[in-house]
């Protein structure tokens, strides 16, 4: 290096440096998988965000699109993000829906319920969301928002339901519902197929009376439920299904290899964050699809994971 001048000894200096540097920042790793988490303490705590790696890295600094809400679901491609906005207006817990690009542009809002508007799913090919309302799970087409053509927005209502989830092939939607008898509330599995030309099938898991979230597999050939604090995989159809663990709130990995979930299985989780008891801590785990190999993600034992996702 002695035959370069100052200038040119500096620039391989700093070339080093910069690959070293680049090397051992989590940032600059190449991820693979990512899941961002949402997570409170206390009633007095603000929530936070952060995003893990499921290939050992933990906690990872990445930066969100700016303007991210909650509930994020990001489009097939990867290239926009539907999310809802949470807030707190006359007393009441409400939300509505906004579509941008993933860099955090093109933001636009896509309803305006009074009652507020939830966790937004695509459809497979971006150019419908569904999502709840008031109790309902309404389809709108979004196409001309990612063409930025002018935009008429009007939701179509499909079911009476809750967290809506889009099959693979596009024919059909999972959802929750919810039944009161006798003052018992109790929250059954249906799939409705998307043109809403025949009656809705019950598919809950055999003796289960409070479920939530029911997601199809990458591939469309399973489903993953949780329901009273079990989770269960059954084919497609609603049939077979087999208890795989316990917990809730599960979500298939991208390649349908896995699951993850919110559990207070540790002995350090299940504990009280607010004087009331209400809120008390878990964490987020991922398990093999036929429940082995239990793997802790979130490390935390004083935090209540509020919702995750995957990132693509």
């Amino acid at each position: 290096m002695n035959h370069l001048s100052g200038k040119g000894k500096r620039i391989i200096i700093c070339l080093l440096f910069a690959s070293f540097f680049v090397a051992c920042t989590p940032q600059s790793v190449e991820i693979g998988e990512r899941i961002i988490i949402k997570a409170g303490g206390s009633i007095i705590t603000l929530p936070h965000t952060y995003v893990i790696g499921v290939d050992g890295t933990g906690e990872i600094s990445v930066r969100f699109p700016r303007g991210l809400g909650d509930n994020p679901e990001w489009s097939p491609d990867g290239l926009w993000v539907a999310y809802d906005t949470q807030y707190i207006a006359g007393g009441l817990y409400k939300s509505q829906i906004y579509i941008m690009q993933s860099d955090g542009s093109h933001r636009i809002k896509v309803t305006n319920n009074s009652w507020g508007s939830f966790h937004p799913d695509w459809s497979p090919d971006r150019s419908h969301i569904a999502y709840e309302a008031s109790g309902k799970i309404y389809l709108m087409e979004v196409k001309c928002i990612l063409l930025d053509e002018k935009c008429n927005l009007t939701p179509i209502l499909l079911a009476s339901g809750e967290f809506p989830d889009w099959s693979p092939d596009g024919k059909f939607i999972l959802y929750i519902n919810l039944e009161q008898s006798n003052e018992i509330v109790r929250r059954k599995v249906f799939i409705i197929n998307v043109d809403g030309t025949e009656a809705p099938k019950n598919i809950t898991p055999l003796n289960s009376t409070y479920c939530h979230q029911a997601k199809w597999s990458p591939d469309g050939s399973r489903i993953v439920v949780g329901c009273d604090g079990n989770i269960y995989i059954m084919d497609s159809d609603g049939l077979n299904a087999i208890r795989v663990g316990e917990g809730g709130s599960p979500l298939w990995s991208p390649d349908g290899s896995q699951i993850t979930f919110i559990s207070e299985r540790d002995d350090d989780l299940g504990k009280p964050l607010d004087f009331e008891g209400s809120t008390t801590s878990n964490a987020l785990y991922i398990m093999n699809a036929d429940g082995t190999n239990i793997i802790r993600l979130s490390l935390r034992s004083n935090e209540n994971v509020l919702w995750y996702a995957w990132m693509p």
